[in-house]
């Protein structure tokens, strides 16, 4: 039997050509599209893991009710999950360990904090995006990202009539934007570790 050559049955690397400069996103637009790319992740998470269906909308929040938990379940509170899950904890974890384990086990301590069992994994999927956003882009766009992705779920709390969301064609929009963010992003995280 003759010998099998991979060069023959398996392709050479694919060169995907590079945009022009003047075509090519500008840091602003790359961060802000990884910032849309965690909240439709968000939802992609939440709609598969059918979370969002049994989230009920808040029963007649008021204006001051609505500014005081926007403050605190965004601002404050994701800021700070940020600077203890993707700041601290992963900063020790990537000195001692990989960045692939640092960013796993980031997002595993950042799930165990949101039990019950269905937002815990909802969480650790989230978690993951926020860490190869940590290592790729900073925790800065991490911070961004996280209270917006929060401050989107509240808005649809808020309104009854957020039914619509559930619509078949707003996941399907949802997964594409977070399966292009997320496939820029993995790329990122490659680019950062060399």
């Amino acid at each position: 039997m003759p010998p099998i050559h991979r060069d023959r049955y398996l392709p050479a690397t694919v060169r995907v050509p590079r945009l022009p400069p003047a075509l090519r996103p500008g840091p602003f637009a790359t961060a802000a599209w990884q910032v849309l790319g965690l909240v439709a992740a968000n939802h992609v998470w939440t709609r598969g893991l059918a979370v969002f269906a049994t989230t009920p909308p808040l029963e007649g929040p008021t204006p001051a009710d609505l500014g005081a938990l926007a403050v605190v379940s965004t601002i404050v509170w994701a800021t700070l999950e940020e600077l203890v899950f993707r700041g601290a904890l992963f900063a020790w974890l990537r000195s001692r360990f990989d960045v692939p384990v640092a960013i796993f086990a980031s997002a595993a301590a950042f799930a165990v904090l949101h039990a019950p069992a269905l937002d815990a994994w909802v969480a650790f999927l989230i978690g993951l995006q926020l860490g190869a956003l940590r290592q790729g882009r900073g925790l800065g766009l991490a911070v961004v990202a996280h209270v917006t992705s929060n401050l989107v779920f509240l808005a649809i709390g808020a309104v009854p009539e957020a039914v619509a969301i559930r619509h078949p064609a707003v996941f399907a929009v949802a997964l594409a934007i977070a399966g292009s963010a997320l496939a820029a992003l993995v790329q990122e995280v490659r680019r950062s570790m060399r």
